[in-house]
């Protein structure tokens, strides 16, 4: 019973306070280290081991790798390097397919759609697979090629 308490305690704790493991990441990577010895072993309920799963998960999203998904983020956001502009464009270029694929399947009003998503384009790669895309037919990559003659 001591130890489902205080793992339905540290749960709740995390549950009240995610930027606890933020603001420390050493608190963070010695709660992996036992809340994996614990569920390597049988020692704890059904209940404190769905808990205790849940903090693990928690802390791998937001404790351990948390920084580097937040970076991340942050940097497509400022789109300030090539790589964050490039991933930006692909987004970007994904609505459009779809939204060509949606008016080639008969739905009106997706022309505002393609029109927002070309003009958020900053590449010129993004530029001509925007033209090709709405040049050719949807999914015309699906048919093979003739065979040569």
């Amino acid at each position: 019973m001591p130890a489902a308490l205080n793992i339905h305690n540290t749960w709740a704790l995390l549950t009240v306070r995610r930027q606890l493991t933020l603001d420390d990441p050493t608190i963070g990577r010695t709660l992996v280290q036992r809340s994996t010895a614990l569920l390597d072993g049988d020692s704890i309920s059904e209940q404190s081991r769905r808990e205790l799963t849940s903090i693990v998960y928690s802390l791998h999203t937001d404790g351990i790798t948390g920084n580097a998904i937040t970076a991340a983020v942050t940097e497509y956001e400022a789109q300030e390097t090539l790589e964050a502009v490039v991933a930006r464009d692909a987004d970007k270029l994904e609505c459009l397919v779809q939204a060509v694929e949606y008016r080639h399947q008969g739905i009106d009003n997706v022309q505002r759609w393609i029109d927002s998503s070309r003009a958020a384009l900053k590449t010129s790669s993004a530029h001509r697979l925007a033209d090709a895309a709405l040049a050719g037919q949807p999914l015309a990559w699906l048919t093979p090629p003739p065979p040569p003659a």
